[in-house]
């Protein structure tokens, strides 16, 4: 009799260790949802994080109050001058050697219009509350077989004949100059925190058939700036135009 009672027992203590088993088990079923969520809203926001950080990034890189700069082609020049803006300049040989020749300007409109280059930069610094220190720089990229080229240009010393066989690059201040009076590219004794850059001609050099993705860039800086400014800063405030060379050259 007794042993029927201790074996009851067992059976009993067996029965209830195994109710708890299955209480454990559920809860830890539950503790794995609830990991896993976890895991999900800690890694949604790891990446919103992450995507916050490059934004930041981002903004750092081109600030909102960065000036406006746009590429432009000269289509006329009777009455006034009148410059179009330009994100792709096909190359038709109308020019000779020369690919082409644009203008740079503190704005992004269309259409600029003026009786010279003087008053439309003038103009355009004084529309968009811009200061009169403002300076357009020019990033110049392109590839060639033995690599990728890329010249920062704020000056004159800057325009260097590396890579002259694929590519001439000429920099000229249209603006201080004798009006009617024949001027040719800028040289460095020339070069003063007065002078503006504001065209660039590209001339084809005698392998320019091996070039390709040839882009030039705009931007702004500040002459109180110009030592710290580099390819980057360049990329991430510029306004960048492809040039496609005539491929009968």
């Amino acid at each position: 009799m007794k042993t029927i009672k201790v074996l009851s027992l067992v059976i009993a203590a067996a029965l209830l260790l195994a109710s708890c088993g299955i209480r454990r088990t559920g809860e830890g079923k539950t503790n794995d949802v609830e990991t896993k969520e976890q895991t999900a809203a800690a890694s949604e926001a790891a990446v919103e994080e992450t995507e916050g950080a490059e934004s930041e990034s981002e903004i750092i890189k081109k600030p909102e109050n960065a000036a406006p700069a746009g590429l432009y082609n000269m289509t006329s020049s009777d009455a006034s001058e009148t410059y179009e803006l330009v994100s792709t300049f096909k190359d038709d040989m109308s020019k000779g050697r020369d690919l082409c020749v644009l203008g740079g300007f503190p704005s992004r409109e269309t259409t600029l219009t003026g009786a010279d280059m003087g008053e439309i930069w003038n103009a355009c610094v004084r529309d968009n509350s811009l200061s009169d220190t403002l300076r357009p720089g020019y990033l110049l990229e392109f590839d060639t077989p033995e690599g990728k080229c890329e010249k920062l240009i704020l000056r004159p010393s800057d325009v260097t004949e590396d890579h002259w066989e694929y590519i001439e690059t000429y920099i000229y201040d249209d603006i201080h100059q004798t009006p009617g009076a024949w001027y040719s590219h800028l040289l460095d004794n020339e070069f003063t925190d007065d002078t503006i850059v504001t065209s660039v001609k590209i001339t084809a050099g005698e392998k320019i058939g091996k070039v390709e993705n040839l882009k030039l860039t705009i931007f702004m800086y500040d002459v109180s700036e110009r030592s710290s400014v580099d390819v980057e800063y360049a990329k991430a405030n510029g306004y960048t135009a492809e040039i496609i060379p005539n491929t009968g050259r």
